[in-house]
Formats: C-alpha cells, sequence, structure tokens
C-alpha cells in the first residue's frame, strides 16, 4: 500500500512521475520497491477523493521535499532538479486526476472573468519569454547560445557568460531567465489565440514546440494585444459548455 512509506517520499514520487521519470529511476532516487512507486500513484489516482489529493499535493510541501531531497542527491541531474523545483499542485493533479480537476475548474470559476483573467495571465508570461528569445535569437542561431527549456515550462538562455541559473525563481526581469507557466491554461490559450488569428496560429499544436526561429515581432504583439486586452474569442476545454 503507499501508506507503507511515508508522505514525504510519497510526494516526491509524484513529483518525479509527472516528470515522466521511469519508475525503476524513480524507486532509485526516492530509496524504494518499484511495486511501491506504482501503488503510490494508484493511490492518488484511485483510492482518495480529489479534496484529499489536492490537499496532499501542497505546493508549500512540494517545495520542501525537493529542496530536502533531489538538491543533494546524487542521482538527480540539473536539469531534472530544476524542473521538480518547478511542478505544482496543479500539474500532479491534472495529470492524476484530469476530469476531476477540469469540473473542479468549472464550479470554482465558472465565469468569463476569472477565465479570461487566467489566459491573460498566461499570454504574459508567454510574451515575456517569447520576448527573450526573440532578442536572444542571433546568438542561438551563431551557437554563441543556446535554449535550455521552452517558453511554456520555462528555463533559460544558456551561454559561457551565463550559464544559467539552475534552483533560482523564475524572474520576469532576468533577460535569460525563461519563466513557468501554467501548462494546462497555455493549450485552452492555443485554442483561444487559434480562434481569433487562425492563419498565424493553426499549425501550432503546442506553445512547447516554438523555437527562437519561430517567433517573430508579429507573434509577440499578438500575445502583447490579448494579455492586456483581457478577453478572448472561441472556446478551449474548459469553457466551451458554458
Amino acid at each position: 500500500m503507499a501508506h507503507s512509506i511515508d508522505s514525504e517520499r510519497r510526494l516526491l514520487i509524484l513529483v518525479l512521475r509527472y516528470l515522466h521519470l521511469s519508475q525503476d529511476a524513480v524507486a532509485s532516487t526516492v530509496g524504494c520497491h518499484k511495486l511501491r512507486v506504482s501503488e503510490c500513484e494508484s493511490w492518488l489516482a484511485e483510492e482518495v477523493s480529489y479534496e484529499e489529493a489536492a490537499a496532499f499535493c501542497d505546493d508549500v510541501a512540494i517545495k520542501s521535499i525537493v529542496g530536502q531531497e533531489l538538491v543533494t542527491n546524487e542521482q538527480v541531474d540539473k536539469e531534472t532538479l530544476y524542473k521538480a523545483a518547478q511542478v505544482t499542485r496543479e500539474d500532479i493533479l491534472r495529470h492524476y486526476r484530469l476530469k476531476d480537476y477540469l469540473q473542479h475548474q468549472t464550479t470554482v470559476k465558472g465565469d468569463w472573468g476569472n477565465h479570461w483573467a487566467d489566459l491573460a495571465a498566461v499570454a504574459g508570461v508567454l510574451q515575456s519569454n517569447m520576448t527573450k528569445l526573440h532578442n536572444a535569437l542571433t546568438k542561438i542561431s551563431h551557437g554563441e547560445a543556446k535554449l535550455l527549456g521552452n517558453v511554456v515550462n520555462g528555463g533559460f538562455v544558456s551561454s559561457d557568460t551565463h550559464p544559467g541559473p539552475i534552483m533560482e525563481i523564475s524572474n520576469r526581469d532576468n533577460p535569460y531567465q525563461l519563466e513557468k507557466t501554467d501548462s494546462y491554461f497555455a493549450l485552452c490559450l492555443l485554442s483561444h489565440i487559434k480562434t481569433e488569428f487562425p492563419e498565424q496560429f493553426r499549425k501550432i499544436k503546442t506553445w512547447v514546440e516554438l523555437g527562437p526561429s519561430d517567433i517573430d515581432e508579429g507573434t509577440i504583439e499578438k500575445f502583447t494585444l490579448v494579455s492586456h486586452r483581457r478577453t478572448f474569442e472561441g472556446k478551449c476545454e474548459i469553457c466551451k459548455s458554458w
């Protein structure tokens, strides 16, 4: 049973599995049998209520266990450490309890004002990240720098003079740091953006696939517009039934 290991390690298992580490790799990192990893995932996905799952995946607890257990763990590389530090309660709930999460979002939000505010916040982060990548395009194309991460999940532009922060909190004012935003709302934003600007965005399946060469001033202007206007055309997975 999942309760055969302590709650801190259960939470760490969920974080690492959300990052798509194999069950074997997670078991080795956490120090438990592979079967415990599977039991832990089943416990959160099937055995507890959504409210209990949400309470268990507390953001403060996630940050704490990542800092305590992964920073000094020699099995964890820097990229995994960086990604683990960005994982949130909503990430885990959408991964294991998507249907419940969507129902909860409809119940809690259920109005256009809050929904558009969420989308505008994501659009603002994407606009900032895209601007940084566009500004770094020359260096990246000349091999003087490289992108580690993407515009949705965060990351940084790395070079010899700016190797990039690992555990620092994302800072929108840092020209080398890409801020993490909500990946699910980012997909919802894509649905709305495609409705309003079909010619420019219809071929895009996810913002994650965008690289520096895919971003021009016109793209950035569209995100500047919608993030400040705070209204959106069309429907997405969350609002399609409203």
